[in-house]
């Protein structure tokens, strides 16, 4: 199996760098995201959304391992 880095974006309005990291882990329980950015390992950049489909099926694959 590869391996890919997976980013995670988004802006937040904040009076410093530790108020917008807090911030944005208060946002990210609140909000799932849908659209990722992905690198292979030749720092190849693809920017990937997921249909309701593929997070249904992310999520099943999620349950399914936590059954194991």
């Amino acid at each position: 199996m590869a391996h890919y880095q997976v980013t995670i974006s988004m802006i937040v309005e904040a009076s410093d760098h530790k108020d917008a990291a807090m911030r944005a882990y208060s946002l990210i329980h609140d909000v799932t995201p849908d659209t990722f950015e992905v690198k292979d390992g030749d720092a190849a950049s693809q920017r990937v959304s997921l249909s309701e489909e593929d997070q249904d099926e992310a999520l099943r694959r999620t349950l399914h391992s936590a059954k194991r």
